[in-house]
């Protein structure tokens, strides 16, 4: 049960991380994450999580890599997949704005 928490966790921070602008239904995506973190995930998780909101509080941006690198870990590990070294790399396809307005 954990373990789907936070697999739903994780999808819902990369579905919103390293975004220009953010609808309103990935916003409070983002937040339930957040909290679902720091209520089920490990000592580890929970560190890197209040990392980033301390860092994006004073910054204004934060970058949630860590946070997710820590997550992918431990599920992999949970479901028995192979460890993997590297940070996960979130791709966006750039999207032209100018064209959404002029609908």
């Amino acid at each position: 049960m954990i373990t789907q928490y936070l697999l739903e966790a994780y999808r819902r921070l990369e579905i919103s991380a390293n975004r220009d602008s953010k609808t309103e239904e990935q916003t409070i995506d983002f937040e339930s994450a957040i909290a679902d973190i720091q209520l089920l995930g490990s000592v580890e998780q929970i560190s890197e999580t209040v990392k980033y909101l301390k860092s994006h509080a004073s910054n204004g941006r934060a970058t949630i890599d860590q946070v997710l690198c820590s997550l992918r870990n431990d599920l992999r590990k949970e479901l028995n997949l192979s460890e993997i070294k590297n940070p996960p790399l979130i791709f966006r396809f750039i999207r032209d704005k100018t064209a959404k307005k002029q609908e």
